[in-house]
C-alpha cells in the first residue's frame, strides 16, 4: 500500500530542495513530478544511477540551467551531480515571470549531506 513512499525516499534521499507547497505530486517508477495547483507550474525530477569514472561523459553541464520557449510557455532543463548520483530536474511555466522562480527553486537544490 506504502510502496510509493518508500519509492519516494530512496529516489531523493540524496537531495533536499525548497519548499512545495500548493503542488500535487505525481509518483513515477523512476520519476516525480510536481504540478502547481493551477496547472502553470511544472517540475519534473528524476535520478541516475552511474558508475564511477562515467559521471557526466555525455557532456551534460551540471548546476546550469538551459532555458527553451516553447509553443506553451518556457521549459528550463538542468543536472545536479552527487556521488555516483545525477539529478535530471526539469522545469516546464506558463509565464515568464515564473523563470525566476524555476530557477530560485533549482539553486535551492543541494546534497542531503
Amino acid at each position: 500500500m506504502f510502496n510509493w513512499l518508500k519509492r519516494k525516499k530512496t529516489f531523493l534521499e540524496k537531495w533536499t530542495f525548497g519548499n512545495i507547497v500548493d503542488f500535487d505530486m505525481i509518483q513515477n517508477q523512476d520519476s516525480v513530478q510536481y504540478v502547481s495547483k493551477d496547472g502553470t507550474r511544472v517540475i519534473y525530477l528524476s535520478a541516475l544511477n552511474v558508475s564511477p569514472g562515467n559521471m557526466l561523459s555525455m557532456g551534460t553541464k551540471v548546476n546550469e540551467l538551459t532555458i527553451k520557449e516553447n509553443e506553451s510557455g518556457w521549459q528550463l532543463n538542468g543536472t545536479k551531480q552527487y556521488a555516483n548520483q545525477i539529478l535530471i530536474c526539469v522545469f516546464s511555466v506558463g509565464e515568464k515571470d515564473d523563470i525566476v522562480w524555476a530557477n530560485e527553486f533549482y539553486n535551492s537544490i543541494k546534497p542531503n549531506i
